[in-house]
């Protein structure tokens, strides 16, 4: 009798066990269906995204601060656009090269660097389309405004940060070959030379 009753107790054990495994593997099995359905509905939404055209807005170029040349030109704007939009480019050394039409560029063949450059809390490229000189660089400072690229500086020359700020913008210092630097700060709309 003892004997029957251990055999009761190991039957209803190992039925509970496979109960309880039963259970777990059912909802494993719901999960993993919620879960795949959330993944197709995400990249189908990715998809439908991707196939969008992105709005081209044009770069403002209103109220750009310029030492003395234009650097780029209305081609050279049109062209940077798309390439702004879709730059990634984290390398705040050396920058991204691209060619005109958007692909990768090489240190050998290129027409724009951008280079990640914090001003703000806006998104922001240091945007060169050529190589540097002895004098210093033909670049100008592009931030991502409200939506829109805005060109805020055009320079030849050497561009650096300063550790202060003005209504949230860091203060620039700009460096023109043989000249005295030039201190850029910011005004609510865009950058102008300090007033010492």
């Amino acid at each position: 009798m003892v004997h029957c009753a251990s055999f009761a107790v190991r039957a209803v054990g190992i039925r509970l066990v496979v109960l309880l495994l039963v259970g777990v593997l059912l909802i494993l099995g719901n999960s993993s269906v919620e879960g795949a359905a959330a993944k197709k509905k995400a990249r189908k939404a990715k998809e439908q995204a991707v196939e969008q055209p992105v709005e081209l807005r044009g770069i403002d170029t209103s109220l750009v601060w310029r030492a003395e040349n234009e650097v780029f030109s209305s081609d050279d704007l049109a062209k940077l656009e798309p390439i702004l939009r879709a730059s990634t480019c984290k390398d705040q050394k050396t920058g991204c090269t691209y060619q005109d039409n958007g692909r990768p560029g090489s240190e050998a063949s290129f027409a724009f660097r951008l280079i990640p450059w914090k001003v703000s809390r806006h998104r922001g490229y240091l945007v060169r389309n050529d190589r540097c000189g002895a004098g210093g660089c033909d670049e100008g400072l592009f931030v991502l405004l409200d939506g829109q690229w805005r060109l805020l500086i055009e320079i030849f020359g050497m561009l650096r940060r300063e550790p202060s700020s003005t209504e949230g913008f860091s203060d620039l210092l700009f460096q023109p070959r043989g000249q005295e630097p030039v201190r850029l700060v910011w005004d609510g709309r865009t950058y102008r030379a300090a007033e010492d």
